[in-house]
């Protein structure tokens, strides 16, 4: 062996000598969760973790990487639905679906406005990106948010904080 070696291995072994082997009493055994070669129980559980409303959701609009999302109830102040637009309220939560798929990307949306009610988070923003011809997740979330009956208010962001990449939502108290 070389020098180096030598040395290297002599300070690893200073290194470990206080080190002891533990009492065979200290282990923790894991059980796993037995597979099931059911097919029909595999088919089951994927239904019972879908969300319901991936089922029942059709893209009514079909939008481009470049347009615009804006919805507004009746109701809303013009004063709060401009402030919304022009990014000026304090977003509570946000979520970027890059690399979703739609499948991915409806149970994600699902998941985070259970957590935004849940917390009674105002505002949002939604991370969609613009993708190509066909903008698949801005559509997606399009049609997920014209499902929803808490939304006040939805806008593409301003370019600092997205462009027509991201959406703005309002959320109701």
């Amino acid at each position: 062996m070389s020098k180096k070696t030598d040395d290297d291995s002599q300070l690893f072994r200073e290194s470990v000598s206080g080190v002891r082997r533990l009492p065979a009493c200290d282990k923790t055994s894991i059980q796993r969760e037995k597979l099931h070669g059911d097919r029909q129980y595999r088919q089951q559980k994927a239904q019972m973790q879908q969300p319901s409303l991936t089922t029942s959701l059709s893209i009514k609009d079909n939008v481009s990487a470049e347009d615009i999302l804006a919805y507004c109830q009746t109701g809303l102040s013009k004063q709060q639905y401009q402030c919304l637009k022009n990014g000026q309220l304090t977003i509570s939560a946000e979520l970027d679906l890059h690399g979703y798929t739609v499948e991915q990307a409806l149970l994600a949306l699902e998941s985070f406005f259970n957590h935004a009610r849940e917390n009674q988070f105002r505002c949002l923003r939604i991370i969609h990106g613009k993708g190509s011809e066909k903008a698949l997740l801005k559509n997606t979330t399009l049609a997920f948010l014209q499902a929803q009956s808490t939304i006040l208010a939805y806008h593409s962001a301003p370019a600092r904080l997205g462009g027509t990449g991201a959406t703005l939502i309002l959320l109701k108290r």
